[in-house]
């Protein structure tokens, strides 16, 4: 009898123990599971972090890429506004009133026009327009120094009812040169030419006094001894052709202006070193150096 207590005892605590063991077993599965899941959300929320930060940063470096590339167009454009040539003349001096002054426009190539205090108006070898107001002045009279084509007036150039045209053939005639009165403005051709370009007999120069203000236009010409001969004028301004390959170059320009004597010297007719990108204009150092843009107008007398 006390044996058979004693088995069932034992069975009896037999499966106790497995109970708890399954029990245990199943905690120890559940508590798995549990870190398994835990571990799955962590690792889900961390590669969804790492997503949005991804998504951020790819964000920053698009918007950087952006402020990069605007950045970028805003100096090309600072960059091409700096670089881009000055416009035809400014417009500080499109507002400028010239009335009651003498004025000396450098139009272009050999073209000039003057303009006296009276209103009086002339222009020398007017042959291109380069903005639609260069010759809204009607002319009173239009100055020509010889017969080529960039020298010969354009039909763009308004004038004046009784406006005179004085070409070569008129202001040079019978081996004399002619001096002729618009106005207020006294005009005296003179002689120019002399290389192998441009006969004497063919070409003149201008020298133009108007309100006491006297201008020399070369012409195309090249340094000659008769330039000598200028001196006596007292010339305020000159202007010479520097191109060097139909005239004298900006070397013998200088030259020339030693010769001449002017208190300002002007260089014209260049034809920019296109190879280089230098103005030939660097190269003509004459006391009085003074360069005028295409369109400047400048006061020569008030």
């Amino acid at each position: 009898m006390r044996r058979f207590v004693m088995i069932i005892a034992f069975v009896l605590m037999c499966g106790a123990f497995a109970g708890c063991k399954d029990k245990a077993s199943k905690e120890t599965t559940a508590t798995a599971n549990t870190y398994t899941s835990e571990t799955e959300i962590t690792s889900q929320g961390t590669e969804e972090q790492g997503t949005e930060a991804q998504t951020e940063e790819a964000t920053e470096e698009q918007g950087t890429e952006a402020q990069t590339e605007e950045a970028t167009e805003e100096q090309g454009i600072a960059k091409q506004t700096e670089e881009a040539p000055e416009a035809h003349g400014t417009e500080e001096q499109s507002s400028i009133d010239y009335t009651g002054k003498a004025t000396l426009t450098y139009i272009g190539h050999a073209g000039v026009k003057i303009v006296s205090k009276s209103g009086t108006v002339i222009y020398i070898d007017p042959a291109y327009q380069y903005k639609d107001d260069d010759y809204a002045d009607a002319a009173d009279a239009i100055c020509v120094t010889h017969g080529h084509d960039d020298h010969i007036p354009g039909d763009f150039v308004v004038q004046k009812p009784d406006c005179q045209i004085i070409t070569y053939k008129e202001a040079l005639h019978d081996g004399v040169y002619e001096t002729y009165q618009i106005g207020d403005i006294t005009i005296e051709a003179v002689k120019s030419g002399g290389n192998g370009n441009h006969k004497e007999e063919e070409c003149v120069g201008y020298i133009v006094t108007v309100d006491g203000v006297v201008i020399y236009h070369a012409g195309d010409t090249s340094k000659n001894d008769w330039m000598l001969d200028f001196a006596t004028k007292q010339i305020d301004y000159a202007m010479f052709p520097i191109d060097g390959t139909y005239n004298m170059g900006p070397t013998e320009a200088t030259e020339a202006a030693g010769l001449v004597g002017a208190k300002n010297n002007i260089p014209i007719h260049e034809f920019d070193d296109v190879m280089s990108g230098k103005k030939k204009s660097d190269k003509f150092n004459p006391e009085g150096k003074l360069v005028l843009e295409y369109g400047e107008t400048i006061v020569i007398a008030e």
